[in-house]
């Protein structure tokens, strides 16, 4: 079976509450990198995303789904955007590639590579 290889970052994006928003963090899967005031999240290869969709709760002893768009969302500083985004590949028979940008507010855009054949058939005759 073909598995699909993801490779995920963040911008460079600034927070209200630097202790509170690395708590949170530290329960999930993903590498956090601080540099100066600003933040970056870094993701890979987490089953069929390159961002995790799920992390373990001991407590609940079972996997349970995370928005981490959205924790992030509930963090960010006014007039910051965070702006995730999503490489990866299966073999090169499948590629992929997103960006989501969230505001504080949890507005969001998002733009797809697949979104290239709609626009590709306003070019046929």
């Amino acid at each position: 079976m073909l598995q699909y290889k993801g490779r995920a970052r963040t911008n460079k994006f600034k927070v209200v509450d630097s202790v509170a928003f690395e708590e949170e963090m530290s329960t999930i899967d993903v590498v956090v990198d601080k540099e100066d005031d600003y933040y970056i999240i870094l993701g890979s290869n987490y089953g069929a995303d390159a961002w995790p969709r799920h992390e373990y709760d001991s407590d609940l002893d079972e996997e349970v789904e995370i928005d981490l768009i959205g924790i992030v969302a509930n963090h960010l500083a006014d007039d910051e955007v965070a702006i995730f985004m999503e490489v990866g590949n299966t073999r090169l028979t499948f590629l992929n590639g997103e960006a989501i940008a969230v505001n504080n507010k949890h507005e969001m855009r998002m733009v797809n590579l697949n979104a290239i054949y709609g626009l590709a058939k306003e070019l046929t005759n």
